[in-house]
């Protein structure tokens, strides 16, 4: 969540229109963990590792 507030902030540093124009910014963590590791692997090219 840290993250995404430094990320925030920065962006409203460089965009100094975004708060005109933005009218809702909502953050949704999800507490579910999913491993791509096996998309990775079945990546074109990964077979030669």
């Amino acid at each position: 969540m840290a993250d995404v507030g430094s990320i925030i902030s920065e962006m409203a540093q460089s965009y100094t229109w975004l708060q005109l124009y933005t009218q809702q910014l909502d953050v949704t963590i999800v507490g579910d963990e999913y491993s791509f590791l096996d998309y990775l692997r079945k990546s074109p090219g990964m077979d030669e590792f």
